[in-house]
């Protein structure tokens, strides 16, 4: 280690200190303050592009911070013969109730298992887990009011760790939201919806929704990046779990913002790149600047 990366990881670990006592960050339970990082978005908005170089990243000292990666659970339980028919609207609530208890074991059990492997690396300042779909994501995909209702009262009854990851405004210390490449031309994004929120910006310093125009009360798109979006039923689809079409897909984009607009670190990443990469880049070092480490990550 050099000294110009001492310095770096000294300088990070002082911002860190200053963000905790700030409670800007809230650490977890553990030997190494850990911080989590949610990764939030419609369907086909890039987040496996940004995994992929987590990924490369990931249980690797940079900068003195410990990369882990908390896996997506609807994937694993999909995936894994979870995949449902039809189900009533008991069965859509209990469902998402399993998926959100899923969510929050995984990123509880991965959490402590960061900080057994970090204990005594002394060169660990920090662990930073990053999130596949946090917690909250699945009220994003609840679109009936009874099924989330029902969600809810379960919650409430039953598992009282999970109500309580769901309403925690400060479980996630910054949520990255991608915006889906289903985004055709008029597809519109309400202002209110962005109003707390960073928007990230790509290697020329513009604006990732500088192919938005404003019209009234709403952003409206002057692009379209639906020839990227790829399904189940996809002629080359990377994802045949995916069942949303583009549509669906965009319609899921005002849900999940809501969920996560009053959060007090929200980042939005839309899609004014020139390549999946170039935008999983800009999250990654967004992500590092956070902590004053000028990462300038290149793929």
């Amino acid at each position: 280690m050099t000294k110009g990366d001492e310095d770096a990881i000294n300088k990070a670990f002082n911002v860190i200190k200053e963000f905790i006592a700030a409670k800007i960050i809230v650490p977890q339970f553990g030997d190494k303050p850990v911080i989590r990082i949610a990764l939030s978005g419609a369907p086909c908005s890039g987040k496996s592009e940004f995994l992929h170089m987590v990924d490369q990243l990931k249980q690797k000292l940079c900068f003195g911070i410990y990369l882990t990666l908390v896996p997506e659970a609807a994937t694993l339980l999909f995936e894994n013969g979870g995949l449902p028919g039809k189900l009533t609207n008991e069965g859509q609530a209990e469902q998402q109730v399993l998926l959100a208890e899923t969510a929050v074991n995984l990123e509880n059990n991965l959490r402590e298992q960061a900080q057994l492997h970090c204990r005594g690396l002394d060169d660990v300042k920090l662990i930073v887990q990053v999130v596949d779909r946090p917690v909250p994501d699945v009220l994003a995909f609840i679109d009936d009011d009874d099924v989330l209702q029902r969600f809810w009262a379960k919650l409430e009854a039953d598992k009282p760790e999970v109500w309580s990851a769901m309403t925690d405004p400060l479980r996630y210390d910054a949520v990255f939201s991608l915006i889906t490449v289903a985004q055709a031309k008029g597809c519109e994004i309400e202002k209110s919806l962005l109003k707390n929120a960073h928007v990230i910006k790509n290697s020329h310093g513009e604006n990732s929704l500088g192919d938005m125009h404003e019209d009234g009360d709403s952003l409206v798109s002057d692009s379209d990046y639906t020839q990227y979006y790829s399904w189940a039923e996809s002629a080359v689809s990377t994802n045949k779990q995916r069942y949303h079409s583009p549509a669906m897909a965009w319609g899921c984009v005002k849900p999940h913002l809501t969920v996560y607009k009053d959060h007090h670190k929200h980042f939005i990443v839309g899609n004014n790149f020139n390549s999946g990469q170039e935008k999983a880049s800009a999250v990654i070092n967004a992500l590092f600047m956070m902590f004053n480490v000028n990462l300038k990550l290149v793929f």
